[in-house]
């Protein structure tokens, strides 16, 4: 994957999520200009900064190096109308988690 690949997913989950660059910068702790940056492929992300926007998008880190599913996570949908509270979020997590565990338990079992 290049940069430009990279930067460019980072703009699509942002969006995907149903969040502005303000929004997501907020959320990840630095300045709306160096998420910018890096959707645009003038500023490189180390591993740290990709799990934070991995969570703020509620994505894995792994979502960043996958092709973009064309429809709406719920998460983007309950926020955009403005449903997402704390306990949502909690749920939305839980079941991410959920997801992920049985995800990798069908790989052990499709090895074995």
């Amino acid at each position: 994957m290049t940069a430009q690949e990279l930067a460019r997913r980072c703009r699509e989950l942002r969006e995907a999520a149903g969040l502005s660059q303000i929004e997501a910068a907020a959320m990840i702790g630095v300045d709306q200009s160096v998420l910018s940056r890096i959707e645009s492929g003038g500023r490189r992300v180390d591993t740290l900064l990709l799990q934070r926007l991995a969570d703020a998008y509620g994505v894995s880190a792994a979502a960043f190096f996958e092709p973009i599913a064309h429809r709406e996570p719920l998460a983007a949908f309950l926020r955009r109308n403005g449903q997402l509270d704390a306990e949502v979020r909690a749920g939305l997590e839980w079941l991410r988690q959920v997801c992920e565990e049985y995800t990798f338990l069908r790989q052990i079992e499709e090895a074995g």
